[in-house]
């Protein structure tokens, strides 16, 4: 799909060629869109994602540990940072 970067509200080649896991395939909001409109995020947050009780994940892990791996190995093993942290190496699979 076509892709858009930060800096822009357009396609752009830099977006096209862009191999990185940071650039964004959706189009960026428009500036005439009724956010205003949107529920609270913390009343979304209490409905959807609060839970009642704790329930234990079955295999003794948590979340925390993918976020950590992929943080770290976005932070300093494919990160190109002559050209700033937008930019990543995507090719294939990891």
């Amino acid at each position: 799909p076509p892709t858009y970067n930060a800096a822009y509200n357009y396609k752009s080649w830099e977006a096209y060629s862009n191999l990185s896991y940071y650039t964004r395939t959706l189009a960026p909001l428009p500036q005439n869109c009724p956010t205003s409109d949107l529920p609270n995020a913390k009343q979304v947050v209490e409905k959807v994602l609060v839970r009642k009780q704790f329930i234990p994940d079955p295999q003794r892990t948590s979340l925390m540990f993918a976020f950590f791996a992929q943080h770290f190995t976005h932070q300093f093993f494919k990160s190109d940072f002559k050209k700033g942290p937008a930019f990543t190496k995507a090719l294939g699979h990891g």
